[in-house]
């Protein structure tokens, strides 16, 4: 469930700020334009359809020459650790959507956005923890 804290916006980007950190999750979608993305050292882009989560303490920075608009979540639903696969395509169809009632002031879709576009991103098996087993002594159940 998205919390009092989660946020969705659409934001635009140009020159690079400096590096930075969050003590939240940050997920990015890229809407137009590509965003040149530096986490921790490693680079990445950031292209219209492609997406990413920084997690929390990470140093990132940022830098678009041309322009880049993305939609970004910023989250404190610690589900997002498990997310280690590019966004799915509803994933992607949502932030389309997400986005426009960002710009609309849409308030359900701000409110429910989060918690929807985590259950998009990935497989549910990604997200939903695995029930302990318990091994079966089947000698025991023999006696």
């Amino acid at each position: 469930m998205s919390t009092a804290h989660d946020q969705l916006s659409v934001r635009s980007y140009g020159a690079s700020h400096g590096s930075h950190d969050h003590d939240h999750f940050q997920i990015l979608v890229g809407l137009d334009g590509t965003l040149e993305l530096e986490v921790n050292g490693r680079g990445r882009r950031i292209a219209a359809g492609d997406g990413c989560v920084v997690p929390p303490g990470e140093r990132h920075d940022f830098e678009s020459r041309s322009g880049a608009i993305c939609l970004v979540l910023d989250s404190h639903i610690s589900g997002w650790a498990r997310v280690k696969s590019a966004p799915q395509p509803a994933a992607l169809a949502l932030a389309q959507y997400l986005a426009r009632a960002c710009t609309e002031s849409l308030p359900g879709a701000q409110r429910l956005g989060p918690t929807l576009l985590l259950e998009a991103w990935a497989p549910q098996s990604l997200l939903v923890p695995q029930r302990a087993r318990r091994t079966i002594d089947w000698d025991d159940l023999a006696h």
